[in-house]
């Protein structure tokens, strides 16, 4: 239980509540109505590791990170509502973020990646990001998009997408964005 504490630690207020949630989704059984939120817990946590592990693998390849950050989104809008269905990706990535993210997040997103000088909504910018994963994907084009960082607060990048893009966002910013989503979808299934 010490992996699921520590991952699940930065993102929930009290040390109590923290032991709850984890406790409440570790004490799932199979047979549960809801044990499919033990899985959701389970499955954040690795694709999240997995997606700060793409820095060791292949430094520099922003989108690979985003990738696997995409693929936690996808897999948890199919788990939260028990389908375990081929295709739909976008659909689950979108309805991720719009359902589970907070108001402050969602905000957080569309401030942080800015489109082409365009007014964008949070479907606009997630439409960009998952375009970029389909190229990962698809196209095996894994550079041509980066995260604001500290010694570059905004950047221009998307050389693979149809738009350029302002981020000032950071990578760790949005994976506490993603992390925070989880933690929500989580909690809706063990109130049901």
């Amino acid at each position: 239980m010490e992996k699921w504490i520590n991952f699940y630690r930065p993102y929930i207020a009290t040390e109590s509540e923290l032991q709850e949630f984890v406790t409440g989704c570790e004490n799932l059984q199979p047979e549960d109505h809801n044990h499919r939120a033990k899985i959701m817990m389970h499955q954040g946590q690795r694709l999240l590791v997995i997606a700060d592990s793409m820095e060791e693998i292949s430094p520099g390849y922003t989108p690979l990170k985003l990738l696997f950050l995409l693929i936690a989104a996808e897999n948890i809008s199919k788990l939260h509502i028990s389908r375990n269905e081929n295709g739909s990706s976008k659909y689950h990535v979108k309805r991720f973020f719009n359902q589970f993210c907070s108001e402050e997040d969602k905000q957080k997103i569309i401030n942080g990646i800015g489109i082409s000088e365009e007014t964008s909504t949070l479907d606009d910018v997630i439409d960009v990001l998952y375009d970029i994963r389909c190229d990962v994907v698809h196209e095996g084009t894994y550079w041509g998009f980066d995260f604001a960082t500290s010694e570059h607060p905004s950047i221009l990048t998307g050389v693979h997408v149809d738009r350029i893009l302002r981020v000032k966002l950071h990578y760790q910013e949005f994976r506490d964005v993603v992390a925070r989503a989880i933690i929500c979808s989580i909690q809706q299934i063990l109130t049901t």
